[in-house]
């Protein structure tokens, strides 16, 4: 599942899925808002990728507690981010409270430009 807040996001994925031969069975797209806690339902995700979705302290909350109720139980999310403030805003919030998430930084310095 691919989602974006913006359907021009979405009309990007779907573009470069078609590029690259992924079969329209494989992929869905879903414009939704990741501050949403109800936009996706609940442990139905194994694998949860987001890139570049980290822009304002507010929404690290939010955030957080969309990745604990989507993700099963197992489940992995791996958030990448260009090195905002707010990325460690973001991960001092998933690892509070009683369901807190393992959270691990890695630095990338050959992925900066």
């Amino acid at each position: 599942l691919e989602t974006d807040i913006k359907g021009e996001g979405l009309e990007v994925g779907r573009e470069t899925a078609r590029l690259n031969g992924v079969p329209r069975s494989v992929l869905d797209f879903k414009q939704c808002d990741w501050a949403d806690a109800g936009a996706l339902p609940a442990d139905s995700f194994d694998l949860v990728i987001g890139a570049d979705v980290l822009y304002f302290r507010e929404s690290c909350a939010p955030i957080a507690a969309l990745l604990r109720r989507v993700l099963t139980p197992t489940g992995i999310a791996v958030i990448t981010d260009p090195g905002r403030a707010v990325a460690e805003a973001f991960m001092d919030e998933a690892a509070l409270g009683a369901s807190a998430m393992h959270v691990r930084h890695h630095d990338l310095p050959f992925l900066r430009t």
